[in-house]
C-alpha cells in the first residue's frame, strides 16, 4: 500500500529464499521489511504510557510487546516507553518491541544511563521518536532499530517535536549502530545538542546508520552544530532519497564522515555550514 507506506505479506511459498527488495542493481538501497505484530499487545484508547521511574541500579527489561495508541500529546513525560531519572541501569533493555500509532514520541531515555535499546520498530508516531531527552544521558546504546513515518507533533511540549526527527540526539556520549530512519515528515536524524558541556565530546560510536525517504534532511546538525574537542567519526552511513540534503552540517567542526553513501538526495549529498554542497 503505497499511500500507507506498508507491505503486506499474504502467504509464504515453500522453497522461497529471502525476497529481493531492491532494483537497478543497488542492494545498498534495499527496503526494510519488519513484522508489525507481537504476541503480547498493549492498546489504549486514551493515551496510556509506560514509565520506569527512579530505579537506579535495578535491571529492567521491556521485550517482545506491541504497543499501540500510547502517549499523551501535549503532556510532558507521557510517552509509550520512558526511562526517567533512573541513573545507571546497566543490563536494562528495551528490545524487540513494536510501537505503533504513538500520540507522542516512541522510546525515550531521560536522565538514565546504560540502557540497551535494540531491534525495536516504531511506525506512524508523532514528535521525535527514539530520543535522549535532555542531553545528560550517557553510555546508552541504540542498535538495529527501525523508525518509519515520523510526523510533526501538533501540540507542543516545549521541545522541537513540531520539526520532528526519528532519532533525536541530544548527547553524543551514546552509541548508535545499524539504525534506520525512513519517511519522516522532517528529518531522519537530528543532532540538537542541548547541553553545552556535552558538545565537546566525540560521539561514542556512530556507524552503519541509515536515513532515507525523509521529507527534509537525512542527517542534521543544527542550529548550534556539533563541535567536539577531538574528531567524531561517522562511519558507513547511508543517506538516500531524502527531500533536501543527505547530511546538513552547520556550525560544526572536527567531524569525520567515512566510507558512506549519499545518493539521490534532493539538494545535495552533504552541505556544510557555509552552504557549500558536495555531490
Amino acid at each position: 500500500d503505497a499511500a500507507a507506506g506498508t507491505v503486506t505479506i499474504a502467504s509464504f511459498l515453500d522453497g522461497l529464499d529471502d525476497p529481493s527488495t531492491f532494483q537497478n542493481g543497488m542492494p545498498e538501497l534495499a527496503a526494510e521489511v519488519a513484522s508489525m505484530n507481537r504476541p503480547i499487545k498493549f492498546e489504549s484508547s486514551h493515551g496510556a504510557h509506560i514509565i520506569i521511574f527512579h530505579t537506579p541500579h535495578v535491571i529492567q527489561k521491556v521485550e517482545g510487546v506491541e504497543i499501540q495508541h500510547f502517549g499523551q500529546q501535549g503532556i510532558l513525560g507521557r510517552y509509550p516507553i520512558h526511562f526517567l531519572h533512573s541513573g545507571n541501569v546497566a543490563g536494562s533493555m528495551i528490545r524487540k518491541n513494536v510501537v505503533r500509532d504513538s500520540n507522542q514520541r516512541c522510546i525515550v531515555v531521560h536522565g538514565t544511563d546504560a540502557v540497551y535499546v535494540e531491534n525495536n520498530v516504531a511506525f506512524n508516531s508523532l514528535g521525535h521518536c527514539f530520543i535522549t531527552e535532555d542531553g545528560s544521558e550517557i553510555d546508552n546504546t541504540f542498535k538495529d532499530n527501525l523508525g518509519a513515518k515520523t510526523k510533526s507533533q501538533i501540540t507542543s511540549i516545549g521541545a522541537s517535536d513540531r520539526t520532528c526527527s526519528t532519532f533525536w540526539v541530544t548527547s553524543p556520549r551514546n552509541s548508535y549502530i545499524g539504525n534506520v530512519a525512513a519517511g519522516s515528515q522532517f528529518s531522519g536524524w537530528w543532532f540538537e545538542l542541548l547541553r553545552g558541556n556535552t558538545s565537546g565530546y566525540p560521539v561514542t560510536e556512530f556507524h552503519s546508520n541509515v536515513a532515507h525517504s525523509n521529507s527534509r534532511e537525512g542527517f542534521r546538525m543544527y542550529p548550534k552544530g556539533y563541535q567536539p574537542s577531538s574528531p567524531a567519526y561517522f562511519d558507513n552511513m547511508k543517506a538516500y532519497s531524502n527531500g533536501w540534503q543527505g547530511m546538513f552540517i552547520k556550525g560544526s567542526q572536527r567531524l569525520r564522515v567515512r566510507n558512506s553513501l549519499f545518493v539521490n538526495n534532493g539538494k545535495s549529498g552533504i552541505s556544510d555550514q557555509n552552504a557549500n554542497a558536495y555531490p
